[in-house]
């Protein structure tokens, strides 16, 4: 087993000695003492991290009914669904009569397969063993209720239908009293799944006060992990929000978490957590409300601008890239921006990005000269003119030969609406 480490970094090597170690590994699950187990568990884990398996394991289903019957070794504790308030569920004390890193390491094992393969998943959900895990999730042991999260969390990533398959107020409050834990990587884990759920409108985040305050408090968390898992989760839902043209909830959330606090973790010192905060700006601006245009207007226009001109600025493409596309949505919107963009330096450094040797640099700066030039009596004719001053058509001539076809088309259109 020490030598499957060596595999770690090759995906293709992985899904081979998945292949091949699956059936083994099963017969060793079923003979083999606690450590044993474990061990195993901790090698699926690793094999399976970042790696895809599209294709069917071989006795796969076997292998997570052995998982299963571990998870089943606690005695019986109040049947998760028949749980009225998880308000009342207090952290459930259970003689396991396994060890409990023999159960964290089993729900690892677990989380892997269900995120990395899709039969595996299908197979856990239609034998309802995710509803075991959610009462796991209350366990008196710390390490217990992060390997629950971290299942939670894999079985409904990017999964709508798996989702569907949790009870969505119970697995809301049970995350939302995750989230209050003693114990940090336990918030973390809980926020994860929070995170996935995120994706979709109707669970329900936004209609929890509770659980809002909470993510809205994290942001000011001295832990990295949970203040980027927070803000990931405010820019996931501003987008559906504004995808789902809910501006009543957007609005209400803008109440609650004003567009300042994010326009401060701009100059956070983790470069993921300046990038979350750029996007989550572009979400708040992208959409008509009233209240997003008022505090920026609180801001001051000429502030904001040279903030995001700062982020432009960076010696990180990611962080110039988000704050580029942040500009273009700013000139979009709000009419005010555009004028005052075209009258400002923020027009000739954005020209000059042209000769970036990045091409994800080049389509944002396009991007953002395209909005520019959307025809608008009263901006349109000096954007043109302070354009042609700077010496786009040139930059413009050179990028319709870039290799890159959508760099040269929009290259082309942007020329042509200079003309």
């Amino acid at each position: 087993m020490a030598n499957v480490n060596k595999f770690y970094k090759f995906p293709p090597e992985r899904k081979y000695l998945l292949q091949r170690l699956i059936p083994s590994l099963y017969r060793s699950l079923k003979e083999g003492d606690n450590i044993m187990k474990i061990k195993i568990f901790t090698v699926i884990s690793t094999l399976l991290k970042n790696t895809r398996l599209e294709y069917p394991l071989p006795e796969i289903n076997d292998f997570i009914i052995e998982i299963q019957k571990i998870l089943e070794t606690t005695n019986e504790v109040k049947n998760f669904e028949t749980t009225k308030s998880l308000d009342l569920l207090p952290l459930v004390t259970t003689e396991l009569t396994q060890d409990k890193q023999l159960i964290q390491s089993a729900l690892k094992a677990l989380a892997s397969l269900s995120a990395n393969n899709k039969d595996a998943k299908n197979y856990i959900i239609n034998k309802e063993i995710h509803k075991r895990i959610l009462i796991l999730a209350s366990n008196e042991e710390a390490r217990v209720r992060v390997a629950a999260c971290c299942f939670i969390a894999a079985l409904i990533k990017d999964d709508i239908f798996a989702m569907n398959m949790l009870d969505n107020k119970d697995t809301l409050e049970l995350m939302t009293k995750l989230i209050h834990d003693k114990y940090l990587d336990v918030e973390i884990e809980a926020m994860s799944a929070l995170c996935n759920m995120s994706i979709d409108a109707k669970r329900g985040i936004s209609e929890s006060e509770t659980c809002l305050t909470r993510i809205i408090a994290l942001m000011s968390s001295k832990y990295t992990e949970l203040k980027y898992r927070s803000i990931f989760l405010l820019k996931n839902l501003f987008f559906r929000f504004t995808l789902s043209n809910t501006k009543e909830q957007k609005e209400k959330l803008l109440s609650m978490v004003k567009v300042e606090e994010f326009m401060k973790l701009f100059d956070d010192e983790d470069i993921k957590i300046q990038e979350q905060a750029i996007c989550t700006m572009r979400n708040i601006v992208i959409g008509d409300e009233r209240l997003a245009f008022e505090q920026l207007t609180n801001i001051g226009l000429v502030n904001v601008l040279q903030r995001v001109k700062v982020k432009i600025e960076s010696t990180i493409p990611k962080i110039s890239i988000q704050a580029l596309y942040l500009l273009s949505s700013l000139a979009f919107k709000y009419e005010e921006y555009k004028i005052q963009i075209v009258d400002s330096s923020v027009l000739s450094l954005c020209v000059s990005m042209l000769d970036s040797m990045n091409n994800k640099i080049i389509k944002a700066v396009l991007s953002f000269v395209s909005t520019i030039l959307k025809r608008d009596k009263e901006v349109f004719p000096s954007a043109i003119q302070k354009l042609k001053q700077l010496g786009i058509e040139n930059k413009l001539k050179k990028l319709t030969k870039n290799p890159y076809t959508i760099i040269k088309e929009k290259a082309i259109t942007v020329l042509s609406n200079l003309n």
